[in-house]
């Protein structure tokens, strides 16, 4: 009986490491984000309001920059110095082309979240294209996806008009294109101004991108000091005068272009402002600075600051706890732009997704030894461990500033998800050693609790009409659906 099971594990095991079951995974994740962005209405939470905004007004200008701000664009903040704007001056090229065939406002946010559903799935190939290069089996790369595309956050934040979409799949091929650097016994050129180019074209989406890129930039040129000397110029001036033409003008044209919006952007603000990105009220009167959301909530949170902060280990488990709460919860802007309703977790899915993190935790730090001699691990390492307290630094400055929760969401996390996942299930897989039969139960029992309220059912099952588009078969469908998912979806761990 033991040897049959081991035989349909591994057989098993064969399937979900085949390149038909990567795709299975990319065809689940897409349905679940269609899903979500044809039933959701406008706007959805993570600021969809906003970039949605900024895109339609880029779709009316060719430059990449707001040079004199109208009373209209107040709503989003200071815009003039905003080095955060390339996401969305280039969606608004596709919503130039969306724009000429429809005026209808439901088709145009609904295309321009599909597209953003297009720029999540090339994350995913480009993910396990990087993970195939850094010699981890298929096995472990599907897993790693499937757990990553059936956390709730994920479906959610890809069906959103939003730049983190476009700054993930530029994380995994930066990483992609540094590990490229370190395996390659050649010195080319055009890796290190791709590195360089996907590293400023991110930090003008997204902040969050900037320490990706210092992260992984510094290591890179780091080895590259320690491994080459004095012959780094030598052969980086050969190798380009070796390459050809088509690609020194493929890889020059938008390095040029990006490097001087990026110098522009952060050079001058740095010169000028003594910040990446200027102040509200360095740029604008008070009175335009109120008109932003945020800008009005600081100053009202400021001016009602009263007591004391929690002491630091207590705001750390909170954070921590804040976190996960955020990739496993769903909500909906059900008052306009600002009123956010949230649907509690899933209690067995929020159990998994917090004892997964505590076991992963253990297991990379049991694994370490041979995590450590994976290509690319202290790559990855060195970006994790800057971008993770770059966003804890982040959060943790805006609590004792303001004495509130702020900024403290769970999506930021996903960018170094794939990752984490990836070391974690080798970090077990090493734990249990050979013992294939207890691998396969053991993933078998926490998938089987894991799909109790994953991904899109999370949406559906604490979601209702008020939150859809106001349409009655976006309505009947997501009803049906949560009437034929509610028998199988536990609420509590017992029977009360």
């Amino acid at each position: 009986m033991k040897l049959k099971l081991k035989k349909i594990a591994n057989k098993a095991a064969k399937i979900i490491g085949s390149r038909y079951f990567f795709w299975f995974i990319i065809a689940l994740f897409i349905f679940q984000a269609v899903w979500i962005a044809l039933s959701f209405r406008y706007s959805m939470i993570y600021d969809e309001y906003y970039h949605f905004g900024l895109i339609e007004y880029f779709s009316h200008q060719w430059l990449p920059w707001i040079s004199n701000q109208p009373v209209s664009l107040d709503q989003y903040g200071a815009l003039a110095r905003s080095p955060y704007l390339l996401y969305h001056y280039l969606m608004s090229f596709p919503f130039r082309v969306v724009s000429l065939f429809t005026n209808d406002f439901y088709t145009q946010v609904v295309a321009m979240r599909f597209v953003n559903i297009g720029l999540f799935a090339c994350s995913l190939v480009i993910f396990m294209r990087l993970f195939r290069a850094m010699k981890i089996q298929p096995v472990f790369r599907n897993i790693a996806l499937l757990f990553f595309v059936l956390l709730p956050a994920t479906p959610f934040v890809a069906a959103t008009v939003n730049y983190d979409n476009a700054t993930l799949p530029l994380t995994a091929l930066f990483v992609f294109i540094g590990l490229k650097i370190i395996k390659s016994e050649k010195t080319q050129w055009h890796n290190y101004a791709l590195l360089i180019l996907i590293g400023m074209a991110g930090s003008l989406m997204k902040i969050s991108f900037l320490p990706i890129f210092a992260a992984g930039f510094a290591y890179v040129f780091i080895r590259l000091l320690i491994k080459q000397k004095t012959k780094i110029v030598h052969d980086l001036v050969q190798s380009f005068s070796r390459s050809r033409i088509w690609l020194k003008v493929a890889i020059l044209i938008p390095f040029v272009v990006v490097g001087f919006i990026f110098m522009e952007r952060f050079a001058v603000n740095i010169v000028k402002y003594h910040s990446l990105s200027p102040s509200c009220e360095s740029l604008m009167s008070k009175n335009r600075c109120r008109s932003n959301y945020i800008e009005l909530r600081s100053y009202d949170l400021k001016k009602s600051r009263t007591g004391n902060p929690v002491q630091f280990p207590q705001y750390a488990s909170t954070w921590v706890y804040s976190m996960e709460f955020g990739l496993v919860v769903t909500g909906a802007n059900t008052n306009g732009k600002v009123g956010t309703k949230m649907g509690a977790p899933l209690p067995i899915i929020y159990t998994v997704v917090f004892i997964g993190a505590i076991v992963s935790v253990v297991a990379i730090a049991y694994g370490f030894e041979k995590l450590k001699n994976i290509s690319g691990f202290w790559l990855i390492a060195s970006v994790i461990a800057l971008y993770f307290s770059a966003l804890f630094y982040t959060n943790t400055s805006l609590y004792y500033e303001y004495y509130q929760l702020l900024a403290i969401q769970g999506r930021y996390l996903l960018p170094i998800l794939p990752f984490i996942f990836i070391f974690a299930l080798l970090g077990i897989n090493y734990a249990m050693r050979s013992n294939t039969l207890l691998k396969a139960i053991f993933f078998t029992v926490v998938f089987a609790l894991y799909l109790n309220g994953a991904g899109v059912i999370t949406h559906i099952m604490r979601s209702d009409c008020s939150w859809y588009w106001d349409n009655q078969t976006v309505c009947k469908v997501n009803n049906e659906a949560r009437n034929l998912l509610t028998p199988f979806i536990k609420e509590y761990w017992y029977e009360r």
